[in-house]
């Protein structure tokens, strides 16, 4: 039996498992393959993990702010507009809390998601651009919530929120009173 390990274009390790046989007429056969990736957040090194997202402007009062999550939990919030909390905050989540959220990237296949979502179903939405950048491995994802994008990307962006617990800054935001929109 032979063990081949090689590294696939998303920087996840890939395990080759090939057995060959003999078969009376000596020649060899392969009667088994199977492929067994591994998750980074459970053989890798934390402080190469940064995690990005970013919620952009509407046309009306959509809340404008960025998150960037780093793999030893330093947490790096800057709200832009119609939030809470304008300018740059910074906190901290548990270890543990970045590794759910890097594993919640490889559920849902991140790393094979088309790079753009932006065909366009339903107009003035605001857009998200999601990105994870592990163990030198890079992955990017710009998605306008008005266009078709898998279920499982708007679920991981708002987990982004939850886990990070964004709310406490973007939330409660009332707009002043006759202060123009844009």
């Amino acid at each position: 039996m032979r063990n081949v390990l090689s590294v696939n274009g998303y920087g996840t390790p890939i395990i080759l498992i090939i057995a060959f046989a003999l078969m009376p007429n000596d020649t060899e056969e392969v009667v088994f393959a199977t492929a067994a990736s591994t998750s980074p957040s459970t053989n890798s090194d934390l402080s190469n993990t940064t995690i990005r997202m970013e919620r952009n402007m509407c046309m009306g009062t959509c809340p404008v702010y960025s998150l960037e999550v780093f793999g030893n939990g330093t947490l790096v919030y800057n709200g832009e507009q119609f939030v809470n909390v304008t300018g740059k905050q910074i906190s901290s989540i548990p270890e543990d809390k970045v590794k759910q959220l890097i594993e919640e990237f490889y559920s849902i296949n991140y790393f094979s998601l088309n790079d753009t979502f932006d065909k366009i179903v339903k107009t003035d939405q605001p857009t998200v651009i999601t990105s994870i950048n592990t163990n030198g491995t890079f992955k990017s994802v710009f998605d306008n919530l008005g266009a078709t994008a898998p279920e499982s990307l708007r679920v991981l962006e708002n987990r982004i929120d939850e886990i990070t617990n964004s709310s406490k800054w973007i939330e409660p935001y009332v707009h002043p009173q006759g202060a123009p929109i844009r």
